[in-house]
């Protein structure tokens, strides 16, 4: 699950927004009170987008168990014990290979 208030900081801190536009909890948007909401609609569109992709990279996150099945489909495959970083990639080879039909 992600948290959205961490998100809504690394989002800020990443694209600074203008002192006029703020956050609303109640509607769950960004909203601009003193001039034309249009700045803080784009603004919202850009947070939205923003979630969206990290939704999307947590859930191909994988887990210790799919680390582990990348290192026997490694070990397997090249005959050699390898760490998580290399197990990430493995398991990144591992899916595109599934999603292309290949045979590992």
């Amino acid at each position: 699950m992600i948290d959205l208030s961490k998100e809504r900081e690394a989002f800020e801190a990443k694209f600074p927004k203008s002192h006029w536009v703020e956050w609303d909890d109640k509607q769950g948007r960004y909203i601009c009170a003193y001039v034309a909401d249009a700045e803080a609609n784009t603004y919202t569109k850009m947070f939205k987008a923003w979630i969206a992709r990290a939704e999307k990279a947590l859930q191909v996150m994988p887990t210790q168990r799919m680390l582990d099945a990348a290192r026997d489909w490694s070990y397997k495959k090249y005959g050699k014990a390898i760490g998580n970083d290399a197990a990430m990639g493995c398991w990144k080879a591992m899916v595109e290979a599934s999603e292309s039909g290949a045979e590992g």
